[in-house]
């Protein structure tokens, strides 16, 4: 047998027995292990919050792409390791719709929505997303009652409507309001809402896939996504030649693309696709919060802002909403 195939087979026998304990493990105490790994999960994602801070010269769309080029190509070489012959072109289809919604499209119009309409009214906006899940997502997946999780989920949308209400700049951000950003930031919610139910029922359907084999799938079609946006860019001059770029920039925006596209994206994504198999969509939508929190965290440690009094009770009431959903769900689990 060749050394690269025998390597390939024992890298797949050494995953397919960690994933085969992992599993057992988690699937004593799920609740536990999925709200773990969303905050692992969110603690990454958050990453994205600092890259256009540090990156403050290099546009969107060169964060964008650099970041899923990185993250497909890690992706197509997982694929090798974790083929397991289930792939097919429906699969693919189904991975590149998500990748399209979840990750391409959906940075680069959030984009173009903070630039029309304001951070802060962003945010606002953007930070409705757990609410969506949560409402769309028991509806969905017929989990119960709406009226059964009301009172944490309003205690809960009044902690993020707080929060966003504590910035400095609320008032300043809606005077510059923007019919057109809007419509973009309102697309970016319904299509991550979209994105995290039909991920979340797709893996709780399909048992057989293998998370991590889905994450590269997902992956592989973010590359051919970016690869067919690229010129796109180029052409409305969002996208700049790397040879045009000078050097010092062009090696930071390497190094944060592989931060993001191995962790805040291919990681953090394996992550997301173990947990929605332990949790419900309505809880897993909640616990999105938390990556505006660590963001929180993130750009303080970058910059030095420190949240307000109003940022730091709306993230409290937030939390405290999460918490008593949670008791809630493990009420209903001993049921």
């Amino acid at each position: 047998m060749p050394p690269a195939l025998t390597f390939n087979v024992s890298a797949s026998r050494v995953w397919r027995a960690t994933a085969g304990t992992l599993s057992r493990l988690m699937t004593r105490a799920p609740l536990f292990w999925g709200i773990l790994l969303m905050l692992l999960t969110t603690g990454l994602w958050a990453l994205a919050f600092v890259v256009p801070v540090v990156l403050g010269g290099s546009s969107a769309a060169e964060i964008t792409v650099g970041r899923f080029l990185v993250y497909g190509a890690l992706s197509l070489a997982s694929l090798g390791a974790t083929r397991t012959g289930q792939l097919s072109w429906r699969l693919f289809g189904i991975a590149f719709l998500l990748a399209l919604a979840g990750n391409v499209a959906f940075y680069f119009i959030l984009t173009l929505g903070i630039q029309l309409s304001g951070a802060t009214f962003a945010i606002l906006v953007i930070g409705m997303v757990p609410v969506t899940i949560s409402l769309f997502g028991r509806v969905a997946t017929d989990e119960g009652r709406l009226r059964d999780i009301a009172p944490p989920l309003g205690l809960f949308i009044l902690g993020v409507v707080t929060f966003n209400l504590g910035k400095t700049d609320f008032l300043r951000d809606l005077s510059d309001f923007s019919a057109l950003g809007t419509l973009c930031l309102l697309a970016c919610l319904v299509m991550w809402t979209w994105y995290a139910i039909a991920n979340a029922r797709f893996l709780r359907q399909h048992p057989n896939i293998d998370a991590r084999e889905w994450n590269s799938l997902i992956g592989a079609a973010s590359l051919v996504a970016v690869l067919l946006a690229a010129p796109i860019f180029y052409g409305l001059g969002e996208l700049r030649s790397p040879l045009a770029i000078p050097r010092q920039e062009m090696a930071s925006i390497v190094w944060w693309s592989i931060v993001l596209g191995g962790g805040s994206t291919w990681l953090a994504y394996l992550l997301f696709n173990l947990a929605a198999r332990l949790l419900k969509v309505s809880l897993l939508g909640q616990l999105i919060i938390f990556e505006a929190i660590f963001g929180v965290f993130y750009v303080f440690l970058v910059s030095g802002k420190i949240p307000n009094l109003v940022e730091m009770t709306g993230m409290a009431v937030a939390l405290l909403g999460i918490w008593w959903s949670v008791r809630r769900l493990q009420r209903e689990r001993r049921a």
